[in-house]
């Protein structure tokens, strides 16, 4: 995936995901 096309929601997804890991 790359950084010029993820979107605010991947962004958010990731974030909460990496939160829980």
């Amino acid at each position: 995936m790359s950084l010029k096309t993820i979107s605010p929601d991947q962004v958010t997804y990731y974030a909460l995901n990496n939160e829980i890991n």
